[in-house]
């Protein structure tokens, strides 16, 4: 009995002592919990950009651009990146963060000097304007920064410019990224062989990576996918280009190393206008030892975490084929492999390509009611090839084969018979069929379209995010030959994205193997985009700010929207109206439902028709406002009638939960 009851109580001390146990765990398990889902709330990632530029496109004539280097001063750069940093610094402060929440610069210049030495100066001072701005302002060397020289930067906006283009040239474009998550970066040795060039470029991958690594202050931020910024030294006069073997090296890596979580790898090809002869790289860190490195020759990259889900968009064949198939023969025993070709059938090369561009060039000549070209000219020019062509009409054309799904390849130069091609094809038989294929301008500005669609995703932009492009020059400048000076791509861009922020560069070649696509690593005439999304907290509390609820109910309080003007208000329930007609009771897809062009709503919202269009540089007010807030979204739509085919039009974003819960309020009231 006695033993019967020493047992029993010793259950019962045995349970309490469990349950005391597991309640500590409990408790202990909803701290961490709460730690962690705190941690999350307050992670914050957002983009400030600015660009200033005194050219709004390319300067097509070398003369030309030289002589505009000539008379660019160290003066009048450190007076741009100044106005530069003016801005991004506002824009921080208005935010609600600091310069010490910058993790990583970017800059893109296309400023330049006409001799090497005063290209260097320039660059010394703008750098030296950078470092002194942030010194002091960084803990450790935790501001870490890219960049590279370029063909010219992609803009929707600039300080300097009374009309923006798209384009930006003769100036700076900068980049800060603000968020309290780690960002690592790398860069190469000198790039001067293929095997080289791999090591070099699985190195760079792996500093970047080890950099994020000793940064990260959990094991969250580590598990976060990442994407890989590539800037690179490409060909240039004189000297072959190792950009393919680089990326390659980052591929390989990557296949090796899977805890790195890197999921994109974006980047492109350091320009120099359309002159091609002295590319440069930016590299280094901002803080107690500062200390920033001009490069020559070489590759930098940033590993940057994707807090949310970044969008992608491609265009990689903006092309169409010229003549019939050939056998093109390579030269087995050149190095690299496939990448000199010595005869187009049985014939050579330089007789081929001149006869089939001439036969093209005259038929365009015909159309246009111009003299047709030389067909010996074009020979002699094709013979003289050293990067980009001084006839800019030989820069449309290019080679595609079955490798990479025909995308097409560059000619970089010509020695004596031989073309040798930007990038190596893949092969394993030195005779390959192919084709010639040329440009197609009205397939670049449809292919812009087509990225900007796969951009938005549904989902449109906020403020904070930033949209990084690449696009090819040639795509640029056979636009130029094709006398387009509206509707153009970057037009196209900086429209589309109007309520965001873009930041991009004209490329020698651009870089790109993502979860869309893998092989090739390298592309010639193609255009990538990528918007990283922004996460801040701030920015919620901002949007709930400036909705107020105007009257207490059991379940959730219906919502009404403050605005600045009543044109905004009067925009905004004609489109809100409109979404409910379409949605609701025309039983429209929801993806069709809701969009109106801007005579529409000028018209049917009785507003005027500055209030939408604005003033041809920036969109009206109440659009403005609207798209701001991110109330609207606004998309271009193509084989409609209006100015080239496309029109544009607007519609509230239904997906967004205050806008569904506003809608499903005001179709109930109306019940």
């Amino acid at each position: 009995m006695e033993d019967a009851v020493r047992r029993s109580i010793f259950r019962c001390y045995f349970c309490e002592y469990v349950f005391i146990a597991l309640a500590e765990y409990n408790r202990l398990y909803m701290h961490i919990t709460a730690q962690s889902c705190g941690n999350m709330i307050n992670d914050f990632f957002l983009g400030f950009v600015a660009h200033a530029h005194t050219r709004s496109d390319l300067v097509a004539d070398p003369d030309k651009d030289a002589q505009l280097r000539k008379e660019n001063s160290v003066e009048e750069a450190q007076r741009l990146i100044g106005r530069v940093l003016d801005k991004i610094k506002n824009d921080i402060s208005q935010s609600g963060h600091n310069l010490r929440d910058v993790k990583l610069l970017i800059l893109y210049s296309s400023y330049r000097g006409e001799t090497e030495d005063k290209d260097r100066l320039i660059f010394e001072g703008v750098l030296n304007a950078i470092a002194k701005r942030f010194r002091g302002k960084s803990s450790a060397e935790q501001l870490r920064l890219i960049g590279h020289t370029t063909g010219g930067e992609l803009e929707n906006e600039d300080l300097e410019l009374e009309k923006v283009s798209g384009i930006g040239y003769n100036g700076l474009s900068l980049l800060a990224l603000v968020t309290n998550y780690p960002i690592g970066i790398g860069r190469t040795g000198s790039l001067d062989s293929e095997r080289g060039a791999m090591e070099n470029g699985r190195e760079m991958a792996h500093d970047a990576w080890i950099d994020f690594n000793q940064s990260a202050k959990s094991n969250e931020q580590l598990q976060k996918s990442k994407t890989l910024l590539e800037l690179t030294q490409g060909a240039r006069i004189g000297k072959g280009g190792w950009e393919y073997f680089v990326t390659a090296g980052i591929a390989d890596f990557l296949r090796g190393s899977p805890e790195t979580r890197i999921a994109n790898v974006i980047g492109g090809v350091s320009g120099d206008g359309i002159i091609g002869q002295k590319m440069y790289q930016f590299y280094g860190r901002i803080g107690t030892l500062s200390k920033l490195e001009i490069l020559d020759n070489d590759a930098v990259c940033a590993l940057i975490p994707n807090l949310v889900e970044p969008s992608l968009g491609l265009d990689v064949s903006p092309v169409k084929r010229i003549g019939e198939s050939y056998i093109f023969h390579f030269d087995p025993n050149a190095e690299p492999k496939f990448k000199c070709l010595k005869r187009i059938g049985d014939e050579d090369p330089r007789k081929v390509h001149a006869r089939i561009i001439c036969q093209n060039e005259t038929r365009i000549s015909q159309e246009r009611g111009l003299p047709p070209p030389d067909e010996k000219e074009l020979s002699q020019q094709i013979s003289e090839i050293e990067g980009i062509p001084l006839n800019l009409t030989l820069a449309k054309y290019a080679f595609a084969f079955p490798f990479g799904n025909y995308a097409p390849i560059n000619l970089l130069r010509v020695h004596g018979p031989i073309f040798e091609l930007l990038q190596p094809v893949r092969s394993h038989d030195p005779s390959i069929p192919g084709y010639i294929v040329v440009i197609d301008h009205e397939k670049v500005q449809k292919g812009a379209r087509s990225v900007f669609n796969m951009l938005r995703e549904n989902r449109g932009f906020k403020e904070r995010d930033i949209t990084l492009i690449q696009s090819c020059i040639s795509r640029r400048l056979a636009e130029i030959v094709a006398g387009c000076s509206s509707n153009t791509e970057c037009q196209i861009f900086r429209e589309a994205l109007s309520s965001t922020q873009v930041f991009g560069f004209l490329a020698y070649g651009e870089l790109s193997f993502t979860h869309l696509l893998q092989e090739p690593f390298v592309y010639n005439f193609s255009c990538w985009g990528m918007t990283l999304r922004s996460v801040t907290e701030k920015e919620d509390k901002l949007q709930e700010a400036m909705v107020a609820p105007i009257e207490k109910e059991t379940i959730q309080a219906p919502l009404a929207f403050k605005f600045k003007t009543e044109n905004t208000r009067l925009v905004f329930d004609h489109l809100v109206n409109a979404f409910i007609d379409d949605y609701m009771k025309r039983r429209l897809f929801i993806d069709e439902a809701g969009w109106r062009s801007l005579v529409q709503i000028a018209k049917n919202a009785h507003v005027s028709f500055r209030s939408v269009y604005g003033d041809g540089i920036r969109r009206g007010s109440a659009i403005s406002e609207l798209e701001k807030r991110g109330l609207i979204e606004i998309r271009i739509f193509t084989g409609k009638r209006g100015r080239g085919g496309t029109i544009i039009k607007a519609r509230i974003p239904y997906e967004k939960e205050t806008i569904k819960r506003y809608v499903d309020a005001q179709v109930a009231s109306n019940r």
